[in-house]
Formats: C-alpha cells, structure tokens, sequence
C-alpha cells in the first residue's frame, strides 16, 4: 500500500487516467457509430455541441460516482477483483443516469449505439487502465524501497495466514513474529518462522527492525495491552492494525481495510487522506500566497520596529517536530531578547515574561509574531491550520506522558488550531491541548479551517 505521503499523487493519476479514458471511449464510440459506416446513419450528422455537453456531463457526474465508490481509495486498487466490481457498478450507475439526463431533456437526445458503445468501451478502458495502474504503483514502492515492513503480535494459527499472505505479496516485507509472553510457548509456529521477542520488548524490536507496521494477531492479549502496544506505536508514528473478535468492535470509530480479502480493523484516523490532503494542500498554497500578499506590508513594519527595539536577529527560527515526527525549523519573529534560553534552556512563555521585548509583548498578544509561518505553510512543512507544533524536548517528555499524544502528529502542524482559538496555548494544560486537538483531526473540514482562521482574529486568551 503507498505510503501517506505518495497517497494524494497516486489518486490524482487515477482521477487523470479515468478522465482519459472516458474521453477516448467516447471518441471512439462517436466515431463507430457516426463516421465508421459500419452502423448506418439515418437522421443525418450528429449535433456535435449536444455530444460535447453530454460529454462534459459524463466527465464531472462519473468521477463524483467513482468516488462515492470507492475507486480513488487506493486499497481498493490493490484488489483487482474488487476494483472490477466497482467499476461495472459505477459505470452502469453513471450510464443510466445519463439516460436518464437525456429522457428529462429532450435537447439532450443522444443516439443509444452511441450510449452503449461508450458504456462498452468504458468498460474494458477501465479494466485496462486500472490493471496498468495497479502494476505500476506496485513497481514504484519497489523502485523506491518504500516495502511496509511488519511485526505479527502472536503466535497461532490466525498470526501463521497472515504471515503467508505477506509473503505472497511484493509491498510488505513480513519480519517475524512476537509473542503474547516470554513463556517460550511458540510450538503453533513452524520452526523454520523467525520468533523476535515477546510484547515487552515491542519497543526494542520496533527500532532495531525499522518497522513500519505492527499486526495483532491474537486473542490471548487483554484489553490493557492492547491498548499499551496501540500507545506504543503511536508515540513511535507506526502503524497499528488488529484482527479483534468481531462482536467487540461494532463501532463507528473503526475501519474496516482488507489484505487479500482476510479483514485488519484499525482505529478510525482523520478524514485528512487522499483528495482532502490535495483540497487541504491547495487551501493552504492560495492562503499563504493571499496572506504574504496583503501583510507583506505589516510584516515589512514589524521587521523595522523589532530591529529598532533590540539588538538581535529579526527572524527567530527554532526546531520543531511537524507530520510524522518530521524535524522542521519554525520562523518567528523575534519577541524576546536575543538568546533568551541560554541560561534557562527550553522553558515556556509565562505572563509579563522579563525576557519579552517592548514590540514582542504586543506581538505575541496579537499572534502577529506567527506571520513569517506563512513560508513554512508555502513551503509544505505546515499548514493554516493543525496541531501547534512542539520542540523535540518537549515532544520526549508529553509522548510518555500523555496517552494518544503522537496522534498529533498524524497531520501538518498549523500556525493556529482549534486548541489555540480555545484558549489552550502556552503555558496551559497539555492533556486538554491534547483533547483539541485530536477532535480538530478526527473532524476536519474546510469549513472547520476556515472557522478557526476566523476565530484566530480574536484570540487572545494566554497570548502571551
């Protein structure tokens, strides 16, 4: 399966392919049935603008069923059989409501060779290019070395067919198993599969293995450890999939994915994939081209009063840790002294901090101090909006100390969020930060981005 990052790119080639071979489907089909002479034509030409319409319609209606299908899920796409199924759905689904378009509006008459030789054409173009497509997602992750490599929490006889189907397949490198305890009883395993350690050592193997997966293949373990093997790997950004008994996890926050048709339910994670991570990308490009544009000017004032105010650098970058654990260096402007830290190492802002300038004070207040962040969000490193971003220092003491932390960092950090607008910001409560921040990214929307931008204009709770 690509990787998160690769994710957005890859649906949008299959967005172009099938746009592509709709158009060429429906070329090929006028043509057959209008100028090849093999299907005779007994109303004169065709009105080649109703066609164009109709086409135009087809393009736009068939990727929003595509979609509402499931075919730009790329899990999908690595199960040929059940992307065939969904295709002849999708398609016999936007074919009868062209029809049906067509029937309502009697402008819109097109020739039925024409409809069905298109639907047929669609068909087999689909099937052709999908195939293709799947062949090369699967040579890019191998080009790459981007092969998901994965532990197997158990020892019996469900954790032995998962092993199998790994093997079998050319995106997962299956690593070994781990057992449930370090009682030694693996005697469900063959000897020749390689047995890494137990539970308890999780961690260890984790980092020694370069693991991007852990699989929970057992019903030995209690809810407890589950749930301290999921904390786990959430503070280390790998991945977490589990086969439970199904009567115990009937819920809406888990999702349910396949491998080679043998059902892994993992925790439901954001909305943030595949198309909203493009729509959440291009928001963030225009805004902070938008906002460079219009504050360019302010930005420019700023610069010239920090540099009348103290000695010291204008622009104060410092590291922090961003999506995936990725190390980033944040821009600022100064509002404190230069080399405020030296004698104190990493501390939080506290009010009237001594160590605030005249212009940094107000600045901070009033969130103008976060403007030079609109190049790290032009840049990629963040976002508009999302989990504000901590220091690695910081981020090694809450990760061991806050259950789901690391969860923050499933997404783009953000020059402002929903924890921040909620007055959950500097030196304030990191388990409730926490909370905010995790339902903005279980909840994401535009529109939710756009509220908090809004309510960011008047934040000013523990500004300071």
């Amino acid at each position: 399966m690509p990787r998160k990052e690769q994710e957005p790119q890859l649906q949008l080639l299959l967005v172009i392919s099938d746009i592509i071979v709709i158009i060429v489907s429906f070329y090929l089909a006028f043509w057959l049935r209008f100028y090849s002479g093999l299907i005779p034509v007994t109303k004169g030409p065709p009105n080649i603008p109703i066609y164009l319409r109709a086409l135009f319609f087809t393009l736009v209606i068939w990727i929003f069923i595509f979609n509402h299908y499931g075919l730009y899920q790329l899990t999908v796409q690595m199960n040929f059989f059940r992307t065939s199924s969904r295709l002849v759905q999708s398609v016999l689904t936007g074919s009868i409501l062209l029809m049906a378009v067509t029937f309502l509006f009697r402008t819109l008459e097109l020739s039925r060779w024409m409809v069905f030789l298109g639907l047929l054409f669609n068909l087999i173009g689909l099937h052709i290019s999908r195939f293709l497509l799947k062949k090369y997602f699967l040579y890019l992750q191998q080009q790459s070395g981007r092969i998901t490599r994965i532990l197997i929490v158990g020892t019996g006889s469900t954790a032995r067919f998962l092993a199998e189907k790994l093997k079998q397949s050319p995106v997962y490198q299956f690593l070994g198993f781990v057992e449930e305890s370090n009682s030694g009883n693996s005697n469900t395993i063959p000897m020749d599969e390689p047995i890494l350690g137990s539970v308890d050592t999780l961690e260890q193997l984790t980092s020694q293995h370069q693991v991007n997966e852990v699989l929970i293949a057992s019903s030995k373990l209690s809810h407890d450890q589950i749930l301290d093997l999921m904390l786990k790997c959430e503070q280390q950004n790998i991945r977490f999939r589990f086969v439970p008994d199904l009567l115990e996890i009937i819920t809406n926050r888990v999702v349910v994915d396949e491998l080679d048709g043998f059902p892994l339910f993992t925790v439901k994670e954001t909305p943030l994939t595949g198309w909203n991570v493009l729509v959440k990308r291009g928001f963030d490009i225009v805004g902070s081209l938008l906002g460079l544009i219009v504050l360019g000017w302010l930005m420019l004032i700023i610069a010239y009063l920090i540099k009348r105010d103290s000695p010291g650098k204008v622009i104060y970058t410092q590291e922090r840790i961003g999506a995936d654990g990725k190390r980033f260096l944040i821009y600022k402007f100064r509002t404190m002294v230069e080399n405020a830290e030296a004698e104190t190492g990493p501390v939080w802002a506290k009010r009237n901090d001594p160590r605030c300038t005249k212009i940094g004070s107000f600045l901070r207040k009033h969130n103008l101090d976060e403007l030079p962040q609109l190049f790290n969000v032009l840049k990629g490193e963040m976002s508009l909006v999302g989990p504000r971003p901590e220091r690695p220092y910081f981020v090694d003491q809450f990760k061991n100390r806050i259950p789901r932390y690391m969860l923050r960092h499933k997404v783009k950090s953000g020059m402002t969020g929903w924890a921040q607008v909620n007055g959950w910001r500097g030196d304030s409560s990191i388990e409730e930060r926490t909370k905010y921040d995790l339902y903005y990214i279980e909840n994401w929307s535009i529109l939710f981005d756009i509220k908090i931008l809004f309510l960011t204009l008047f934040a000013r709770k523990n500004a300071y």
